[in-house]
């Protein structure tokens, strides 16, 4: 068989067949070496990845729970702990993860072998971080022990001193005293400061740490046994007694909570040490095995690099080759296809300069033949749809101008009807207006009767909150007479060791009674301010019952006024109803109107189009007997524009809005008139 009488489709399969070939073979070539590159980097991305970041986040993790703990061992606060807690249960997420990979990986040798190793050091670390809690929780015991011991030795101290200075001033006022009652005064003040002495040192001694500071702290807290020693024999008074053996025995409760705290804290540095040193040992075994997984995944991306260079080489040679060949096919099978298509191409081009008389000749019996038949039979049928198409292009533009004519009858009835409408709107809107207007002030009103019930209430409380004012004032001006009798028997001290000092005491002594004066007088000043801040409380609550009373005549005024308001609003929404309904009327209205016009227009453009339409028809040469179909057809439409003229003359029975005193009437009658030019549509 002829190789050009062969079709299209078999001339390029034998083509391509060959280029399909060489694909394949590329293909196949290719995917060998994909699949191995893949299956690498399957391990790579399931496996080794996987290790590096299982490994880091263990690291990660590791550090924080070392820093949260390393923060909770120094100032023992719940938050490090919380912290370190969290990190701890990441910690533990991260080494289940490790687990089931180390399980389910196949390559991941290194991670099996330290694996275990792990888990025994945070097992130790976690040992490390209870003990820590528990030391930690032991501080916070004897600290708590310490307030209660030194709270409960100032009570005793400060109980026992009153009394002294209580007996003390009934004896100087008595004109009598003696050196018991000054010692004992002064020994009770040496148990005071001896006590302020050790809480400073052990306050500073548990800021720092300081192991050598808490010993000496123990050491001078003895010295209260030998102060309480020298004074039990100069007291007589069975509660006096009782204050000192309570002193005495605070005093040993806060020497054991320090002995115990001292221990603790001893304890609790060496636990750091173990935690920092396992700590370390944890992260070092992470980043070792991170380095291991990324020295593999190092390796197998170079491998992967070196088959893929490989593949890469030989697709190129294989596209080359493909290149030449496929370019000497398509050479001589398009040569087999232009000639008959170039005879194809000529035809189109008489057809196109309006010659439907010519023909086409193609010896061929592959596609291209069978298209050359299909377009001379296509000319033959083209001649007789252009016939048609002129006779049909005459029909639509006679159409289309009756159909503008009657269109314009029907734009200016609409234009009419719209306008009144308009009129009838903005007669609407200007009543609702009105009626707005009115509820805006009843909304103003009610506003400004809540502004005056809210103000009301706003100065009652300020009463209320002057009253309290006030009886705090009284409460602090007793604490001023509080102070002047503190003040009073301090005077008094002074006045025993001004006494004490003999002749140098004299202006000394002077100075204490001048105090004491000044003390009594600001105790008898300080009752007076009591009084009057009493009679100020009793004037402002009345002041406030006062305001009171007005408020719910504010807030009936405040009721009444909303009623208006609604009522002004459900005349409003009415308002706003019927004015609605006009505003919808009038732009059904317009819309008509509109419709009107653009059905007027859209007839002089179908005709306009059918003129275009005949022109670009004339063309083709189709003989003289269409000339003379086209003449005739043209005759008659001029005849049926002539009586569509006469029927334009008819008057418009759509009367005009007319205005009267209660709004406007419009006339939308049916009329017999119109009824009859519609029915030349």
């Amino acid at each position: 068989m002829n190789f050009k009488d062969l079709k299209i489709g078999s001339k390029l399969g034998i083509g391509f067949g060959l280029l399909l070939a060489i694909l394949l073979f590329l293909g196949i070539l290719s995917i060998i070496n994909l699949s191995s590159i893949d299956t690498q980097s399957g391990i790579l991305s399931e496996e080794y990845v996987n290790e590096v970041r299982i490994s880091n986040d263990v690291e990660r993790y590791s550090l924080e729970v070392m820093y949260s703990m390393r923060g909770y061992g120094l100032t023992g606060d719940q938050k490090y702990w919380d912290e370190a807690k969290a990190a701890q249960v990441k910690l533990d997420n991260a080494m289940r993860e490790a687990e089931a990979l180390s399980q389910d990986a196949k390559h991941l040798v290194a991670l099996k072998d330290q694996l275990d190793e792990i888990k025994q050091e945070i097992a130790q670390y976690y040992a490390l971080m209870v003990q820590t809690q528990t030391n930690n929780q032991k501080i916070d015991d004897a600290k708590l022990k310490m307030d209660e011991g030194a709270k409960r030795y100032m009570e005793g101290c400060n109980t026992y001193a009153h009394d002294q200075y209580t007996y003390m001033q009934k004896e100087i006022t008595g004109g009598r005293t003696t050196t018991d009652r000054l010692t004992k005064v002064i020994l009770i003040n040496d148990l005071i400061d001896i006590g302020n002495s050790v809480r400073v040192n052990n306050f500073k001694a548990q800021t720092n740490s300081d192991i050598q500071l808490l010993n000496k702290v123990l050491v001078d807290i003895d010295q209260i046994d030998k102060v309480i020693v020298e004074i039990k024999p100069l007291t007589r008074l069975e509660t006096n007694l009782r204050n000192l053996e309570e002193i005495l025995a605070a005093k040993n409760e806060y020497k054991n909570a320090i002995q115990k705290f001292t221990e603790a804290q001893t304890e609790l540095n060496k636990i750091a040490v173990s935690r920092t040193e396992i700590g370390r040992e944890v992260t070092t075994s992470a980043r070792n095995l991170a380095v291991k997984g990324i020295e593999q995944t190092t390796k197998i991306a170079e491998e992967n690099t070196a088959r893929a260079g490989a593949s890469n080489a030989t697709l190129v040679i294989g596209l080359i080759i493909a290149t030449i060949l496929g370019f000497a096919l398509a050479m001589f099978i398009t040569r087999t296809i232009t000639g008959p298509v170039n005879k194809g191409v000529n035809f189109a081009q008489r057809l196109a300069e309006g010659d439907l008389t010519s023909t086409i000749d193609v010896d061929q019996k592959d596609e291209i033949g069978t298209l050359a038949a299909a377009l001379q039979n296509m000319v033959i049928k083209l001649r007789e749809i252009i016939e048609g198409v002129v006779i049909g292009a005459e029909n639509i533009a006679s159409a289309g101008q009756q159909m503008s004519s009657n269109a314009q009858l029907v734009s200016q009835g609409a234009t009419q009807q719209a306008s009144s409408t308009e009129e009838i709107s903005s007669s609407m809107e200007e009543m609702a207006s009105n009626i707005q207007q009115n509820t805006d002030n009843a909304q103003q009103t009610e506003k400004i009767a809540v502004k005056a019930s809210d103000d009301i209430k706003e100065g009652s409380r300020n009463v209320n909150n002057t009253v309290d004012a006030m009886r705090t004032i009284a409460e602090k001006v007793s604490i001023i007479s509080e102070i002047a009798f503190q003040t009073n028997i301090l005077a008094l001290n002074a006045a025993v060791e001004a006494a004490r000092a003999g002749e140098h005491g004299k202006g000394f002594a002077v100075v204490a009674a001048e105090v004491r004066k000044l003390a009594e007088r600001s105790q008898l000043a300080a009752g007076e301010i009591d009084n009057l801040s009493r009679n100020s409380v009793d004037v402002a609550v009345r002041s406030g019952k006062l305001l009171e009373s007005i408020v719910p005549d504010i807030q009936n005024t405040a009721r009444l006024v909303q009623e208006i308001t609604a009522s002004s609003l459900e005349q409003n929404g009415g308002a706003e109803q019927v004015n609605n309904a006009i505003q919808q009327l009038n732009q059904i209205t317009q819309q008509n109107a509109a419709a009107a016009e653009e059905m007027a227009t859209s007839s002089e453009e179908l005709a306009g189009q059918a003129q275009q339409l005949s022109e670009l028809v004339s063309y083709f040469k189709l003989g003289k007997d269409i000339e003379r179909k086209k003449q005739s057809l043209t005759n008659r439409t001029h005849k049926k524009m002539g009586t569509n003229t006469n029927k334009l003359s008819v008057n418009n029975p759509i009367k005009k809005a007319t205005s009267t005193g209660s709004g406007v009437n419009l006339d939308l009658g049916h009329h017999d008139s119109i009824d009859k030019d519609y029915d030349t549509f």
